[in-house]
């Protein structure tokens, strides 16, 4: 079999995947309004937990094609490089919007501060989807310089989390009750 050939079946392999993933997550959500009140079916909530469901279904489910992908792309090193240098630059913007989160907790801050604290909000929220895409990154990386920026990556999204966790979560499992 040509080397031609055998991309094209590893792309047809991956693209079927992603569309299987479709497939699946569209089952999942007509298998949730099979069970809904038609009363009910309707509304925007449901709207919005159908997409919410859409999407976690299908996140889950691409985890192989996206494997396949990147493991398919080990041999280019380059690649591998640049992408983990992205990744860092964007594991960097963790840090900087908890910084704003904090600066923006104080009162009088100026508007910019506290437009960059609601980004940062959904920012701490995708952390642990970063944290754990870079460590499956850091796995599959093929050469050194690569896996160490992914691992640092996840370190930076890492300590995000921690920082969500002790200042959203924690306080709501420790509250005093006077």
């Amino acid at each position: 079999m040509s080397p031609l050939n055998k991309r094209l079946i590893l792309l047809a392999v991956i693209l079927g995947g992603y569309v299987g993933a479709f497939l699946v997550a569209e089952l999942a959500v007509y298998l949730n309004n099979l069970h809904r009140d038609p009363a009910v079916s309707n509304t925007g909530m449901a709207a919005g937990g159908d997409m919410i469901l859409f999407l976690g279904v299908f996140g889950v489910v691409s985890v192989i094609p996206t494997a396949v992908l990147l493991y398919s792309l080990r041999r280019f090193h380059t690649l591998w490089l640049i992408f983990a240098t992205v990744s860092l630059l964007l594991a960097c913007t963790g840090p900087f919007l908890v910084l704003a989160m904090i600066v923006a907790s104080h009162p009088g801050v100026d508007p910019f501060w506290t437009s960059l604290a609601q980004a940062g909000v959904l920012r701490t929220f995708a952390a642990p989807v970063f944290a754990l895409a870079f460590l499956v990154c850091a796995i599959i990386a093929s050469a050194k310089p690569s896996r160490w920026l992914f691992v640092s990556s996840a370190g930076l999204e890492i300590c995000v989390c921690i920082y969500g966790l002790v200042h959203w979560f924690l306080p709501l499992w420790f509250h005093s009750t006077q």
